[in-house]
């Protein structure tokens, strides 16, 4: 993934990414007709409910005082490139813009998602998006709703925030989705472990928390138990910045955790319908 895809597909509001004359040929394939149909990003479609290819379809720019400069349907000639240019003056004509950009689904061209982007002298920085990132990623993470119950509430608000640029404050909700696991893992098991409870919560470290339930969490969560001094980290320690940085690994952490809980929740149930059918079927045959 370049990072211009990474900037459309996984930031938030207002982030950015620094751009030089080496990514010229990525940003020419997204801001010039020639090429705007070989411009691909996967992301969520939020009407599929699936992940979906998305490809470049209408495109506007606007110049200095918000003027437009170009539109697809209206000016095609813009695209056409001085072949003596320099990589240096094409690099500089792309900067001090605003783009508007639309993306289709490939499986429904109905199905679109919007971004405005605007580039300084050394970034490209999202200023908007339809759907948002957080409609995108909430609908995403609904099969997590039945596992998560009221903490799915959490991790809606952390992805809310992120999108609009907080990063701290959604580290405050990932870290509780970890923690209410943990807990909750601690007093569904607790009979069978020979932990007792003053010992589980007033004497052993988080860390030690998470390990103590191996075998009963993730295998995942087990052997990334660091994953909960990044966030606290980050809250305690790291900037606004730092926390946006991180995020969205964090975030896809949260989600092979909850992945490997949901895929032994679907396999109970099925073992459970299946020996529902085995003993009425024998007791049928007999």
């Amino acid at each position: 993934m370049t990072k211009l895809e990474d900037l459309l597909v996984n930031k938030g509001l207002y982030e950015a990414v620094e751009i030089t004359e080496d990514d010229y040929d990525d940003l020419n394939r997204l801001f010039k007709k020639s090429f705007y149909k070989e411009y691909k990003i996967d992301t969520y479609c939020v009407h599929c409910k699936e992940k979906r290819t998305f490809e470049s379809d209408d495109l506007e720019i606007y110049g200095e005082h918000n003027q437009a400069i170009y539109s697809m349907n209206r000016n095609p000639l813009f695209n056409k490139e001085d072949t003596s240019e320099t990589l240096n003056q094409k690099f500089s004509k792309m900067l001090d813009k605003r783009y508007s950009i639309s993306f289709r689904c490939t499986r429904d061209t109905d199905h679109t998602i919007l971004y405005d982007l605007i580039t300084t002298e050394k970034e490209i920085i999202k200023i908007g998006q339809f759907p948002s990132y957080a409609s995108i990623s909430v609908v995403n993470i609904e099969k997590y709703k039945s596992l998560l119950k009221d903490e799915f509430a959490e991790f809606s608000k952390a992805i809310g925030l992120f999108s609009h640029g907080i990063g701290i404050g959604s580290f405050v909700y990932l870290r509780r989705i970890i923690e209410n696991l943990v807990y909750k893992m601690y007093e569904n098991n607790k009979s069978e472990l020979q932990i007792k409870e003053n010992e589980f919560y007033y004497e052993l470290s988080f860390k030690e928390k998470i390990t103590s339930l191996e075998g009963y969490i993730p295998d995942f969560l087990v052997e990334n138990r660091n994953l909960y001094s990044i966030l606290s980290k980050g809250i305690h320690e790291l900037s606004e910045e730092e926390c946006k940085e991180y995020f969205p690994q964090l975030k896809l952490a949260i989600e092979l955790i909850l992945d490997d809980l949901l895929a032994k929740k679907i396999r109970r149930k099925k073992e459970k319908e299946l020996s529902k059918f085995v003993a009425q079927t024998t007791g049928d045959l007999k």
